[in-house]
């Protein structure tokens, strides 16, 4: 519950966690008196870790709106590129076709001027 109140890497709490040898509880000073509190109400214990999941639901909802606004924006910027350059291509096919069709012209002249 307290690995972000205590600044624990992921590694090391899934290390805390994960030891069938550890005793040891890692509560920042203001939940220890929470969850160590058997008088208290399991209301409170519940408001807490609510409190809790709320912040970090936040924080990961606004990490994964980040993300999908930045693979939007690639996708916009990869749409545009594509348009671009297909308009490139009928550019340059025009230019080849004109040159194409001077020559051609311009071969039908030659032909007649003999």
């Amino acid at each position: 519950m307290c690995a972000s109140c205590l600044d624990l890497s992921d590694d090391l709490y899934d290390q805390l966690a994960s030891s069938p040898k550890s005793n040891l509880h890692w509560f920042c000073s203001k939940c220890e008196v929470v969850v160590l509190n058997t008088d208290a109400p399991s209301n409170s214990i519940i408001a807490c870790i609510e409190q809790y999941l709320t912040t970090n639901l936040t924080k990961f909802e606004q990490e994964i709106l980040t993300k999908v606004n930045a693979s939007l924006n690639r996708k916009e910027e990869n749409d545009l590129l594509q348009s671009i350059e297909g308009r490139l291509k009928k550019i340059e096919e025009r230019h080849v076709s004109f040159e194409q069709s001077q020559l051609t012209a311009s071969r039908a002249n030659q032909q007649y001027t003999y």
